[in-house]
């Protein structure tokens, strides 16, 4: 009798290991069939109820770092809002960018910042790394749009479909 061998269904990204991810997605998986949902609250409560859990391991427990972390999001959120008017009355979509800096050793880790869009437009270095991080996320979006594209070219009858069922019930 062959052995078949489970083949990975998840991958990691930004740092995450493709074993980690694939931990953290069978978790998941498990706790949306025990508790019908999993949601970031339900996650939340089942990995701190299950102390053995590779997702308690991933999250932080110690209050004041996570406060800390919790402060950091509010800024990265509060920075996204604010929008920078450029001379001819446009905005642009985001006042600040993340922008990483090539380290001077390279022994060191390059060192991210957010930049004001004015200062990057106007270096030609920086607009073009700014540039290479927004393709490389759109290239990531179409990737993941790929994946659903099934899905979409089913939307129009589907939403056909619902027309019809809601003109029924209107009548």
């Amino acid at each position: 009798m062959a052995v078949v061998e489970k083949q990975q269904q998840y991958i990691g990204t930004g740092g995450l290991s493709d074993e980690l991810a694939e931990q953290l997605a069978e978790e998941v998986e498990q706790i949306r069939i025990e508790a019908g949902v999993a949601d970031t609250a339900t996650i939340v409560t089942w990995a701190r109820d299950h102390k053995d859990s590779t997702w308690y391991e991933q999250l932080e427990w110690k209050n004041t770092k996570a406060g800390e972390l919790w402060r950091r999001q509010q800024v990265r959120n509060t920075l996204h809002r604010i929008r920078f008017v450029q001379p001819d009355g446009e905005s642009s979509p985001r006042a600040f960018v993340t922008y990483v800096a090539p380290p001077l050793d390279p022994e060191t880790e390059p060192q991210r910042s957010y930049v004001s869009i004015a200062e990057v437009l106007s270096d030609k270095e920086k607009s073009r790394q700014h540039a290479r991080r927004i393709f490389t996320r759109m290239y990531g979006e179409y990737e993941s749009l790929r994946e659903v594209e099934d899905a979409f070219k089913q939307l129009p009858g589907f939403l056909n479909s619902m027309a019809k069922v809601a003109e029924k019930i209107l009548d």
